[in-house]
């Protein structure tokens, strides 16, 4: 069973504060600890939801399980996409990129896949390497000389290093 995580993010211009447990339940409340929404989701949380703005409107993406959810600010599932297998277990935050005129969010996924989703929930593409990974993606805003732009960190101390 995969292990989960409670890692609050505040919302934009302090609207809320969102926490995610094990079952895969995703909690607003006020920051005064008031009750806002409650949306579930499936599986475990195991890292962050992430806050992407959309022409000036914010939208929460977070992986639970091997599924990444994109959310509006009311706890609304836009979409929904499950990647790897079922017992898969998406570790990181999804991490925004920009790649020419799109936004990817970027996760990896079960025993090492870096998978990259548009933001209408389509898979753009999947690169399997074959290592599970902690709960790092790092997109570098240029590429190096050599054409790396993505770094992940693998669970035993290994640095993978991907090109567009």
């Amino acid at each position: 069973m995969p292990w989960a995580r409670a890692n609050p993010r505040v919302l934009p211009d302090n609207q809320g504060l969102l926490i995610c447990d094990d079952p895969g339940t995703l909690t607003c409340l006020a920051l005064d600890g008031a009750f806002r929404w409650q949306t579930k989701l499936p599986g475990a949380c195991s890292a962050q939801a992430t806050l992407i703005d959309l022409q000036g409107i914010t939208r929460i993406a977070i992986a639970t399980g091997h599924t990444v959810s994109l959310l509006d600010q009311a706890g609304r599932v836009h979409w929904q996409t499950a990647l790897g297998k079922e017992d898969d277990n998406i570790e990181c935050s999804p991490t925004p990129m920009s790649m020419g005129t799109e936004t990817l969010l970027l996760c990896t996924v079960g025993e090492g896949a870096l998978c990259a989703l548009g933001l209408d929930g389509t898979k753009r593409w999947e690169t399997p390497f074959g290592a599970a990974t902690d709960d790092t993606i790092i997109v570098l805003p240029e590429a190096t000389p050599d054409g790396v732009r993505i770094l992940c960190t693998g669970l035993w101390g290994n640095l993978y290093a991907f090109t567009e």
